[in-house]
C-alpha cells in the first residue's frame, strides 16, 4: 500500500513538474517571438508634409497617435529628422492618414531630393498656383478644380488618376476649362472615349 501511495505521489510530482515544464516553454516561445523593445523609426519630415497635405494640426495629430499635445510638440521642435515612437501610436497615425507604417518610416522621395522636389514644382507650380507642394497635394486630397487641372494638363488623365484617384475623371467637366485650350481639346477626346466606349 505505501509502495502503492509513493507511485502516485511521484506519479503526480512527475505530472506537475512536466506540466510547469511545459508552460515555461510556452512562456519562452512567447517571449522568443515579441518584441521587447516595442517602438519604431517615424521620420519627422514625412509626419509634417502628410499633416500639411491632408490639413491636420499638431492637436488633431496629437488625438490621432493617442499621445499628448505636448509629446507631438516634442516631436516638431526635435532636431533629429527621426522619431522614435512607440508601434501603436505610429500604426494609429498611419492608419489616419492613409498610409503604411513604412511610409511613415522612410522621408518621401520628394521631400528628400532637392533636384526631384525643384523639378515637380517647376512643372505644377511655375506660376505659384499654390505656395508648395504640399499645399497642392492638399488641393489634389480636397479635390479643388485648379488643383486637379494642373496635374492633368501636365500628365495626362491616366497618370493623373493614379495620383489623385478618380476624381480625376469624375470631375473633368468642372475643370476642364482651366486647362491650356491645345491641351485640353486632346484630353476632350480621350475622356469622351473612355466615357462613352463604342
Amino acid at each position: 500500500m505505501e509502495h502503492g501511495l509513493s507511485f502516485l505521489l511521484i506519479f503526480i510530482i512527475l505530472k506537475i513538474l512536466i506540466l510547469i515544464i511545459k508552460i515555461d516553454l510556452k512562456l519562452i516561445e512567447i517571449d522568443f517571438f515579441v518584441k521587447i523593445d516595442d517602438t519604431e523609426c517615424m521620420n519627422l519630415s514625412t509626419l509634417k508634409s502628410l499633416s500639411r497635405i491632408k490639413g491636420v494640426r499638431q492637436a488633431d495629430i496629437a488625438s490621432m497617435a493617442g499621445v499628448s499635445r505636448q509629446a507631438v510638440n516634442q516631436w516638431w521642435n526635435s532636431s533629429d529628422p527621426n522619431l522614435t515612437v512607440l508601434s501603436k501610436t505610429q500604426e494609429r497615425l498611419a492608419e489616419s492618414f492613409g498610409v503604411s507604417m513604412d511610409v511613415l518610416s522612410k522621408e518621401l522621395p520628394v521631400v528628400s531630393s532637392d533636384s526631384q522636389r525643384s523639378k515637380i514644382e517647376t512643372q505644377l507650380l511655375w506660376d505659384k498656383l499654390y505656395p508648395d507642394l504640399e499645399h497642392f497635394a492638399r488641393g489634389l486630397v480636397v479635390g479643388h478644380a485648379a488643383a486637379l487641372a494642373r496635374l492633368v494638363q501636365v500628365f495626362g488623365l491616366f497618370t493623373a488618376e493614379k495620383i489623385a484617384g478618380k476624381q480625376v475623371w469624375k470631375k473633368f467637366s468642372q475643370y476642364k476649362n482651366m486647362i491650356h485650350p491645345g491641351r485640353r481639346r486632346t484630353l476632350e477626346i480621350v475622356w469622351t472615349e473612355i466615357q462613352n466606349p463604342t
